[in-house]
């Protein structure tokens, strides 16, 4: 039986030694079929000598950018000129694949199944804090789009249903489909919201891969809610790709509100709140620049209890932690429970 190729696509700027860690970890696997990518965007540490030990290794393929090319431009060009494989992932350099079986269990997935992604339950660890929180969110083997429009966006066994895990992804699919356009904070969510309509995909409930939270985060770099404010944006074309698709429009309508809702309080107002303060002109503020790209969504992040609580007790964490726990327990689970959104680096 023919075996797909897989990519490990990995992104690196200035992290030479949790990259180190990222490779040992892809070489690791026992899945033969196999290619590690590395697209270095111009590093100033030692990332350059550290890698010439693993280009021993055929599997390793290594590319350096010239200073000044976006973050974004670095992803796309391993996807759409250094990969080689039939299938993807793009690992960012402060992650891990922590089982060695994983990609050989994706490789079965794609070829009893024949969908075109598989997405997997995954820890997210945060460095700093040394606090852990699993991902799964516990839905079958095989999705279908119209399972997806259902759940996106709600809570599920203790998670939020929101597109931020590990995928490996056919690569002719994802160029046609044109991920990682527009080069926006979030653009990895898009990837998995335009596979999650385009047909069938695969999901793992085992713990397969470790994301790292730390301050280098690209969700924790970006300061500008205009940013987040665009990012939001990717929930509409979400809709319109469903519609061309020709899937029903009021079960995407619901999907993309409920999204663009928890987006929208995680990450856009957290900036908001950082730059402008939580005062009567700054909230008026944000929920008019909301009301521009959905009249219905500003009101439902308004009335949103977690957001309410986010937008008072600004300044305030352990206030609002408290407070949180006592008027919304989803919002704060058990240390036994997942969290909010993993997130991506």
């Amino acid at each position: 039986m023919n075996t797909p190729k897989i990519s490990i696509m990995i992104p690196t700027y200035n992290r030479s030694a949790m990259l180190v860690e990222a490779i040992e970890s892809c070489l690791a696997q026992d899945y033969a079929n196999l290619e590690v990518v590395i697209s270095d965007n111009a590093s100033p540490d030692d990332t350059p000598n550290m890698v010439q030990h693993y280009l021993k290794d055929a599997r390793v393929r290594y590319f350096r950018q010239s200073p000044g090319i976006p973050l974004t431009d670095n992803w796309r060009k391993l996807v759409y000129e250094y990969a080689q494989g039939d299938y993807g992932q793009l690992l960012c350099d402060d992650d891990l694949l922590t089982d060695t079986q994983y990609l050989s269990k994706v490789a079965a997935l794609i070829t009893e199944t024949d969908v075109h992604a598989v997405f997997s339950r995954f820890l997210y660890k945060d460095d700093g804090t040394g606090k852990q929180r699993m991902r799964d969110i516990l839905m079958p083997r095989v999705i279908t789009p119209a399972m997806w429009m259902k759940t996106l966006g709600t809570w599920r066994s203790g998670n939020w249903i929101f597109p931020d895990m590990p995928t490996v992804y056919h690569l002719a699919q994802a160029r046609s489909l044109k991920v990682y356009f527009p080069g926006v904070p979030g653009l990895d969510f898009e990837l998995i919201l335009r596979f999650m309509l385009a047909g069938s995909t695969g999901y793992l409930a085992e713990t397969y891969c470790t994301a790292r939270g730390h301050q280098g985060n690209a969700s924790k770099t970006v300061d500008t809610a205009e940013a987040f404010l665009e990012a939001a944006k990717m929930f509409q074309r979400f809709y319109e790709q469903g519609v061309a698709d020709g899937l029903p429009e009021r079960e995407l309508q619901g999907a993309k509100r409920r999204l663009m809702v928890l987006f929208l309080r995680i990450f856009a107002l957290r900036a908001w709140l950082g730059a402008q303060g939580n005062g009567p002109r700054a909230l008026s503020a944000f929920y008019s620049r909301v009301r521009e790209l959905d009249t219905l969504v500003a009101r439902l992040v308004f009335l949103d209890v977690h957001t309410l609580g986010k937008m008072l007790l600004f300044n305030h964490s352990q206030t609002y932690e408290r407070v949180g726990r006592w008027i919304n327990r989803r919002d704060y689970p058990t240390p036994s429970e997942s969290n909010d959104i993993g997130g991506t680096s």
